[in-house]
């Protein structure tokens, strides 16, 4: 709820340089990303979209690439506590390893 002005001040910037970012006639620099999460108190995974607003890493094309079997799966994965999760990734590589097997058993 922040004008360009305000943020800027925020900042310690133009004006104008927020502007060019709105208007994506720029971007910020690496440590610009840094001090704005900083002033937003959020992490630069989420301004760069790599992260929802509850710290869940966001999969490219998640709610148009992927299966509703897929997405049970991360929903899951997100909802477990650390063993488990650790758990579910090794169950996960060990059936990928039994089809990768498989294949080259295939005479």
């Amino acid at each position: 709820n922040l004008n360009q002005e305000e943020i800027a001040k925020k900042l310690n910037l133009t004006r104008s340089t927020v502007s060019d970012w709105e208007n994506e006639r720029s971007e910020p620099s690496v440590n610009q990303l840094v001090s704005i999460a900083t002033a937003f108190s959020c992490s630069v995974d989420y301004l760069l979209g790599l992260e929802d607003d509850f710290g869940n890493i966001v999969i490219a094309g998640e709610s148009d690439g992927l299966t509703e079997e897929e997405k049970e799966l991360i929903k899951c994965y997100r909802s477990s506590a650390d063993a488990e999760r650790l758990a579910l990734i090794t169950t996960a590589r060990s059936f990928a390893k039994r089809k990768t097997d498989a294949k080259h058993n295939v005479g």
